[in-house]
């Protein structure tokens, strides 16, 4: 046998020293070689190695360590030590970590506000369980080959008609506003203005998700005169009493038998409703001639139809069968006009940030905005990581003797990094544990600045999951790069103080700030756009004067004296000399015209020369009250007998018509409805709905029992409260039992931008403080950047140099990157915010000083965030930067 000892394996004395502590192992190091040696003398070296490894996985059995004296650590001791020099080195800067966590609790906490509101905008219409399988029909229409008409709701008869000619359709559900925007629902002397009731058939909860909880999804609509009400409604009008089998009276006229009870409606959906009644109503109440053929007839439009569609359907191959049934169905007719009729199949959980086109439920959302705001979260939290990284190297050259006699006296470098790695997770916890109070405290706070209710508890556990796993992914990149960073000094040169810093570790710092103040630029220009465009949306000449105007919703519950009555409201108010005008209309600025007639054209023209047009009902002070200007003719008049004998046109109107000179035009006679009208006078074309949309072609028809709308023109007085409980009087006297609803034609045009407020509030926010974010970057990276220099700094003082020559020098750099930055940014900027203009019909135009400004804004920013460090580094005793030279 060999008596030569051979040398003991590394690989596992590199192995055992990998996995243990310290102490332990120098404890069992020296017995596992002894026996290393006796094995080899024994067995031979190559079974002395087998017997090794072996050895050393034995000695982590409980009964081995105890018999060799061997006692394991804690196994939390090297963490609990890590911390513990956090908090130290922590506690040395203050402020600097005060920044660090906060600058991640800011970051992380806008994340999460921002995809909370962006994932409640996306989650509308997804709880139905046929969610996948059920579409509303959407209607185009063209003339000539051009699209003019885009609607949500169609022909009353095209969901019968595809459920009888097309196997894929499993059933269809008609909703139907009943001509009004707005109801009163009585029992006994309880009333109430309800916004949110329609008519629905039979199949309304078989298609919807809706939670009935009392009566029988198929069989509380079936019959005429029924209906079905939410939670809240009943206990309005019945208190604690089960309402069903109780009855409502509807607009004082017939009487419905309440057949269920559905829970309150949950706001992520389109169709919100507090009441529904039985389709068969309106087809009871339209007279038995409409009804042998209303649901079967496509003249009629105004229904908003719901298709469900069999598993397996392709929708778009479905909707692709569709054009040759219309043309079967509706060729001939719609030859004879001219026109061509389209229908698209919107899937329900899209309708809400995807469809935006007339007569729509509700105001919808806005994918595009949406999207915007994902973009300003992830910029958010990204730079918040990057803060972190620049303020985490920031201090590297503070700890760096630190890790130079760690390394003196054994540390490996992944021992180091293990250190930092578990200093990076041990902050990112506390900030996370910070971010989520935050969430929760002001969860409310956000909901209400943001226009929406959004519940923690609403969201599904993909959420969550999503929201954790990014947080990971963050903690474990925003912790490795300063960990190497850390790890990576030789302890010769740091204990000879004698460290420089990689020309490649600067630039990858410089390069992470210029990213933050790229996206700060792209962020601020779009601030800056997304105001001026609202100021110029708000502030623009919209045509019509809606200053000073009270507007009353007519009344509902009305008889033949109408028009008698209103006289008579009228005069009661011109006797107050703060009253200039009043007039009755079916609409007002500020929403769509209901009034929609296609088939509009000059007496004597082909039928295929028709167009569609929005026809407006008023009295002749309608134009007087909001002031709109008379290009030729003349307007309504009391003098003549003129109700549904005369209208007015609008520029678009006129040009629609084939009339370019106004002239011209005047004396002509259109077909609209049954009516022959003549035109009596062009007005000017006004915003009747916002600058997002294109000024309709509209037409004024003579009416005087029009009477969705009383306006009230206001002059001499700002005492708005005394003139609303003057009116609320006289409207009580002259129209008793009617809800007296009440509101200002300036807020009610105003409200059409309230989505577009809550953007920008939501988008000015967050890039505050995204911005705040970027200047607690660059001011780590300039901490960093003095720290290097401070021997040059000086150096350069003891030769002369003043502290404004010292910060400019300082500074300089600095300022290259924000202008390298804005120079990046700009065409970033101009795209999304072009992208984002595209969508108003009238917008502003973006200018060089959309992009200056700024810009100019992001350099002030940097210059005095820059300049703190700057002038401290300026201000230092060159005495203690050279001591030790």
């Amino acid at each position: 046998m060999n008596s030569r000892l051979p040398d003991p394996p590394k690989n596992v004395i590199r192995f055992l020293k990998l996995i243990c502590p310290g102490h332990l192992f120098e404890q069992i190091e020296g017995d596992l070689i002894q026996r290393f040696f006796r094995d080899a003398l024994r067995h031979g070296e190559r079974k002395a190695r087998r017997r090794m490894l072996w050895n050393a996985v034995r000695f982590f059995r409980p009964g081995i360590l105890l018999r060799n004296r061997v006692s394991l650590v804690n196994p939390f001791h090297m963490t609990t030590h890590f911390l513990k020099v956090m908090l130290r080195v922590n506690a040395k800067n203050k402020v600097l970590s005060f920044i660090n966590v906060s600058g991640l609790v800011l970051g992380m906490t806008a994340f999460v506000f921002i995809m909370l509101y962006v994932m409640n905008e996306r989650s509308y219409d997804n709880f139905h369980v046929k969610g996948d399988h059920i579409f509303r029909i959407r209607q185009d229409r063209y003339t000539g080959k051009e699209l003019t008409r885009q609607w949500t709701a169609g022909p009353w008869g095209i969901g019968n008609d595809l459920k009888n000619n097309f196997q894929e359709v499993v059933r269809y559900v008609s909703v139907n506003r009943g001509g009004m925007r707005s109801t009163v629902l009585s029992n006994g002397a309880t009333f109430f203005k309800e916004e949110r009731v329609f008519y629905a058939s039979e199949g309304f909860f078989e298609l919807f998700s809706y939670e009935l909880i009392q009566g029988v999804d198929s069989a509380v609509l079936k019959r005429p005169f029924t209906m079905v009400v939410s939670e809240s409604l009943a206990k309005r009008y019945f208190g604690d009493a089960d309402p069903v089998g109780k009855t409502l009276r509807n607009n004082g006229r017939h009487e419905y038998e309440i057949t269920g009870v559905f829970r309150d409606v949950p706001e992520n959906t389109h169709l919100k409703f507090d009441a529904l009644l039985s389709f068969e109503s309106i087809i009871r109440i339209l007279g038995p001639v409409e009804t042998q053929d209303l649901m079967n007839n496509w003249g009629w439009a105004g229904n908003y139809t719901y298709v469900e569609l069999r598993p397996g359907t392709d929708p778009q191959t479905f909707e692709g069968k569709l054009p040759v049934f219309v043309e079967k169905k509706m060729g001939g007719f719609l030859k004879e006009w001219g026109e061509e009729m389209k229908f698209v199949l919107q899937p329900v959980p899209s309708i809400h940030l995807y469809s935006n086109f007339k007569d729509e439920m509700e105001a919808n959302g806005d994918a595009q905005v949406v999207n915007f705001l994902v973009l300003i979260a992830v910029f958010v939290l990204v730079m918040a990581w990057i803060n972190y990284i620049n303020l985490a190297t920031a201090r590297s050259i503070e700890r760096a003797k630190e890790v130079g006699v760690r390394k003196v006296i054994g540390s490996n470098r992944l021992q180091i990094i293990k250190q930092f790695l578990i200093e990076s997770f041990a902050i990112k916890v506390l900030a996370l544990a910070i971010t989520t109070l935050a969430v929760v405290l002001l969860l409310p706070d956000f909901s209400t600045f943001v226009g929406r209710t959004i519940i923690l508890q609403s969201f599904k556990p993909g959420v969550w999951m999503f929201f954790v796993g990014v947080f990971i992914s963050g903690i474990a990149v925003a912790g490795v790069y300063p960990s190497l960073i850390l790890s990576g000094f030789k302890p010769a040169s740091v204990l000879k103080g004698r460290l420089y810093a990689s020309i490649k570790g600067n630039y990858i710092r410089k390069g992470l700030v210029t990213v933050q103040f790229v996206s700060s630029v792209v962020l601020i220009v779009g601030t800056f756009t997304v105001y001026n465009q609202l100021d110029f949306m708000r502030n623009g000449e919209l045509g019509v004067d809606t200053e000073q105007v009270l507007v009353v919703q007519g009344p509902h519950l009305m008889d033949s004296t109408f028009y008698y009555k209103y006289e008579s409201f009228r005069e009661s108010l011109l006797e107050f000399s703060e009253v200039n005008n009043v007039s009755v209309s079916s609409d007002v600025p500020g929403r769509t015209v209901r009034g929609s007639n296609g088939g509009v054209r000059i007496v004597g023209q082909e039928t295929s020369a028709g167009n569609s047009f929005r026809v407006i009902m008023s009295d002749e002070n309608f134009t007087k009250t909001y002031g709109m200007t008379l290009i030729d003719g003349r307007t309504f008049s009391s003098e003549f007998n003129e109700p549904w004998k005369t209208c007015l046109v609008n520029e678009t109107a006129m040009k629609l018509l084939g009339f370019s000179d106004p002239k011209k035009i005047i004396g002509q006679r259109i077909y609209v409805w049954d009516n022959t009208l003549e035109i009596i006078g062009v007005l000017n074309d006004y915003h009747q709905e916002s600058f997002k949309k294109k000024v309709d072609q509209l037409i004024f028809v003579c009416d005087r029992d029009a009477r969705e709308y009383f306006s009230i023109k206001i002059g001499g007085t700002k005492d708005h409260t005394a003139m609303v409980n003057l009116v609320h009087e006289k409207f009580e006297a002259i129209f008793p039992g009617n809800p007296f609803t009440f509101f200002f034609a300036d807020d009610y045009y105003d409200q059409q931008y309230r989505s577009d407020q809550q953007f920008a509030k939501i988008f000015g926010l967050f890039t505050v403080l995204a911005i705040f974010i970027a200047c607690l970057g660059l001011f780590g990276l300039s901490s960093y950047m003095a720290l290097q220099r401070t021997k040059e700094i000086g150096i350069r003082k003891v030769l002369g140099a003043t502290v404004s020559q010292i910060a400019v020098l300082v500074s300089r750099e600095f300022l290259v990157i924000v202008t390298i930055a804005n120079i990046i940014a700009w065409p970033f900027a101009y795209l999304i915010m072009n992208n984002w203009l595209s969508s108003f019909a009238y917008r502003i135009n973006l200018g060089i000083l959309a992009f200056l400004i700024p810009g100019g804004c992001a350099l002030i920013i940097a210059i005095l965030t820059v300049s703190v460090q700057s002038v401290k580094a300026a201000l230092a005793n060159p005495v203690d930067s050279l001591r030790s030279e």
